[in-house]
């Protein structure tokens, strides 16, 4: 993906890299929203003394 934003006949170079840039940061914000609201493994949880007794 990378080098089809940075190829100079498709892009000009310094849009290229803003493209490259913005695509990086909109994964970065996905991957957030995605540890934020995943919950943890029922492994994970009894591995570090959380689960829920009930």
């Amino acid at each position: 993906m990378t080098t089809v934003l940075l190829h100079p006949h498709l892009f000009p170079v310094d849009v290229g890299w803003r493209l490259v840039f913005g695509l990086g940061a909109i994964l970065g914000l996905a991957i957030l929203l995605v540890q934020r609201y995943l919950p943890e493994s029922p492994r994970w949880l009894m591995i570090h003394g959380r689960l829920r007794r009930g």
